[in-house]
């Protein structure tokens, strides 16, 4: 049972890392026609944000593939 539960995080972190990193994309190419200090400031501020959750979820893909790897 506890194994089923990690494979679906695993397709979870999968799918999240992908959105966030379209997300990202989208926000730099908005980032690049983006005029003024505070709307500048507030984009890349938003970049961080999203950039520390792809972490977080690429970190919990990484733990997962190898312990997955230990097991085989």
């Amino acid at each position: 049972m506890n194994k089923h539960i990690s494979d679906n995080k695993h397709e979870f972190n999968l799918r999240r890392v992908e959105e966030l990193s379209k997300e990202m994309t989208e926000k730099e190419n908005e980032l690049k026609s983006t005029k003024g200090f505070f709307n500048v400031r507030k984009i890349k501020k938003e970049l961080k944000k999203i950039n520390a959750q792809i972490e977080v979820h690429a970190q919990e893909i990484s733990e997962f593939e190898r312990r997955k790897a230990k097991e085989q």
